[in-house]
């Protein structure tokens, strides 16, 4: 069974085996809601790496296309200067 004590003015149930006073509803409230802001607060972290992480995706895949479009303007004025001039340009 539990032992019954006082502890701050208040009357505290404890477990013999463990010595372990049981939580009060409002320490077990407490840690309810500290484990709630933890989560939210790892899922806030969780989402601003994925934010982070498909931002760079972007980024990535507009340089890639500025490569793309500058490699086709080089050939584009390969061409161009190949037909004017009548010889290979590079």
């Amino acid at each position: 069974g539990l032992e019954l004590h006082v502890q701050d003015d208040q009357l505290r149930f404890r477990d013999p085996e463990t010595g372990e006073d049981l939580s009060t509803y409002d320490g077990a409230e407490d840690g309810r809601l500290a484990e709630k802001q933890g989560r939210a607060a790892e899922k806030r972290r969780a989402d601003e790496a994925e934010n982070a992480r498909l931002a760079e995706r972007r980024r990535a895949d507009a340089q890639e296309a500025r490569a793309d479009a500058a490699e086709r303007e080089v050939a584009r004025l390969k061409a161009f200067v190949y037909d004017k001039g009548g010889e290979q340009a590079g």
